[in-house]
This record gives structure tokens, C-alpha cells and sequence, in this order.
């Protein structure tokens, strides 16, 4: 698994052909092109054919796309704030995801992942 970070911020994670992140939709949806963004540096360094996952907290929903959505549907914004440069994101408008619940966790695969949950590997 590949976790890219800005200093010390993780953006995401790329774990076989799937990129994965989370969100909180009051934070970091873009709400002008009602899209999720992700560091274009970062979708410059994904495979051709990545999936993308992208886990929304707040209401735990699951967006998946491509990285050839991105490239073919999304569009490049740079914001700069006083105390922090966000660097150029391209963002997706949310039409391009499929949007799906979460599949429920349980037993031994529920052990897993609040293990890897509380290591900071997921």
C-alpha cells in the first residue's frame, strides 16, 4: 500500500489499482461544481486504470469512479488561503460517481479493520 501525504496530512492511499480517501462533505465538497477534488499531483501518479474510492464520513457513503473520469470529466482549480496553499485539485462533479452504502463489517473482517483503523493503515 502507497499513503500520499502533504506535510502532515494524509490525502489518500493506493492499495493494488484502488485509490482510496475520506471526506466530510461539509468540509471538503466543493460546492460551486458540487464535486470532490483530489490533488492533481497525486492523480498524476496513479495507474492508468485506478479505481476511486472516495468514503464521505458524515454520511457514509461510498463515491467510486475512475481516473479516466477525472481525466475526461473534471476540471483544475487552485485555492490559496492566508495560512495554506491547497496546491492544484482537480475536481469531479458528483454525476460522474456511483454512490453506494458501505457493506457492513462483521466477525473477523470487523477485527481487521479496526485493527488497521487504530495502526493508521486505513
Amino acid at each position: 500500500m502507497k499513503t500520499f501525504m502533504k506535510g502532515k496530512k494524509m490525502i489518500g492511499s493506493l492499495e493494488g489499482n484502488v485509490f482510496s480517501k475520506e471526506v466530510m462533505k461539509s468540509k471538503h465538497l466543493f460546492r460551486t461544481l458540487n464535486a470532490w477534488g483530489i490533488d492533481a499531483k497525486v492523480l498524476s501518479q496513479l495507474p492508468a486504470d485506478t479505481k476511486i474510492v472516495i468514503h464521505e464520513r458524515e454520511e457514509d457513503l461510498l463515491y467510486t469512479t475512475t481516473r479516466g473520469e477525472y481525466a475526461l470529466h473534471g476540471a483544475y482549480f487552485h485555492f490559496q488561503q492566508p495560512r495554506e496553499d491547497h496546491d492544484t485539485q482537480q475536481f469531479l462533479p458528483l454525476k460522474w460517481f456511483q454512490v453506494d452504502k458501505p457493506k457492513k463489517l462483521e466477525g473477523d473482517e470487523l477485527a481487521k479493520h479496526e485493527y488497521l483503523k487504530s495502526q493508521g493503515l486505513i
